[in-house]
């Protein structure tokens, strides 16, 4: 996908393992800052499992209403419980490859 479009989707979920880790750790071995990443943070547990971190040409293309959507609509304790941490990780990703790929990006969620 990034060879492709020049975008990255990185995926990452808290465990003990990156709680214990600063935030500068993090975007250190990510190669944050990136304008052309996306950071899909998955928080077990917790209300609503999805939150982003994404760069300036990411924001060109997905505007912040989208990512508000998305952890709406995916994220949510019910869709969790529909289709599983697993399944709400997929569609995510599933879903930013299709809007990264569109010349115009996606104004909401498709």
């Amino acid at each position: 996908f990034e060879e492709e479009t020049g975008y990255r989707i990185l995926v990452l979920s808290e465990d003990p393992q990156t709680l214990n880790k600063s935030p500068k750790e993090l975007k250190s071995m990510w190669g944050l800052p990136d304008p052309n990443a996306v950071l899909v943070l998955v928080r077990p547990g917790s209300g609503n499992i999805l939150a982003f971190n994404y760069g300036s040409g990411v924001a060109k293309r997905l505007p912040d209403r989208f990512f508000g959507e998305l952890t709406g609509r995916l994220g949510n304790m019910y869709n969790v419980k529909d289709v599983g941490e697993d399944g709400v990780v997929e569609e995510t990703v599933k879903i930013l490859e299709t809007c990264l790929r569109r010349d115009k990006g996606c104004f909401a969620v498709p």
